[in-house]
């Protein structure tokens, strides 16, 4: 009878390691939820003063825009923060995905673009700001399309330390807003 015991033991102890490597999401299945870091909305460097497309007077905007990427894992967020480098002291400033959006010539070309084809009566109104933000976020979602395609595996976009374009706005959000 202790002959029968100890392949039944034996059985038993490996289903149990099982069960708990399945639990832990080492095998079979999915691992648990990967943690997403949000970061703080990233301001674009320049202020903006834009003519504005009244034909009748000479009409201005003059703002600020602040974007909220997507949340990014924690391999992509530490690259983008510059966290997780080392070094000593600890970081200071803002990381080098930050300052690469801060200054991207595509998000300042969009604004540009899109903004000059508004008008003074329409951003004088809620309507109007939230056609601009509306029509800008849909102008940055094609912009990081267009990036991922052309950028794509050759530019290292799925690298994990990759910190340049595409670069996927959430949301924005006017820090400063001016027509006259």
């Amino acid at each position: 009878m202790s002959k029968l015991k100890l392949p039944i033991i034996i059985a038993i102890v490996v289903a149990a390691a099982a069960a708990g490597l399945f639990a832990s999401g080492m095998i079979g299945g999915k691992s648990g939820p990967t943690k997403k870091h949000v970061l703080e909305p990233i301001a674009l460097a320049e202020p903006f003063t834009i003519n504005l497309a009244d034909t009748d007077s000479a009409r201005l905007l003059a703002f600020n825009i602040a974007l909220k990427l997507e949340p990014m894992d924690e391999v992509h967020w530490a690259a983008f923060t510059g966290a997780g480098g080392g070094g000593h002291g600890g970081a200071t400033g803002p990381g080098p995905g930050e300052l690469k959006v801060s200054t991207y010539p595509r998000f300042y070309d969009a604004v540009l673009t899109v903004s000059s084809t508004f008008t003074y009566d329409q951003l004088k109104t809620e309507d109007g700001k939230a056609a601009l933000k509306e029509k800008l976020l849909t102008r940055f979602h094609e912009i990081a399309e267009q990036d991922a395609s052309t950028y794509g595996k050759s530019a290292g976009a799925d690298d994990p330390a990759h910190v340049g374009p595409p670069y996927h706005v959430e949301d924005l959000d006017f820090t400063k807003f001016v027509v006259q």
